[in-house]
């Protein structure tokens, strides 16, 4: 099930990004600022897309998936609901 993320991801979030993204992702006031300022949706402990919406644009600034859950449609799940997301707040 995919959902909004939750301060209790919190954890999740900061391996993911650590993982997959440690150029940019260096502690977790990290995670918490794009909790604060983007949308991150989460599917249980599999994977997380963390994206704006400006005007009619979505902006996906990353997407990841745990390495055990990879080609297993994880990504594309969370593709599509970060559109369904964007179109209901006017992308």
């Amino acid at each position: 099930m995919i959902r909004l993320a939750v301060p209790e991801d919190e954890d999740f979030l900061y391996r993911l990004m650590r993982e997959n993204f440690p150029y940019v992702c260096r502690d977790r006031g990290f995670v918490k600022k794009r909790m604060e300022r983007g949308i991150i949706l989460v599917e249980e402990g599999k994977g997380f897309i963390d994206f704006e919406v400006r005007g009619k644009v979505l902006i996906i600034m990353a997407v990841a998936v745990d390495e055990e859950h990879r080609g297993k449609g994880v990504g594309t799940r969370l593709l599509r609901a970060a559109e369904e997301v964007g179109r209901k707040v006017g992308y």
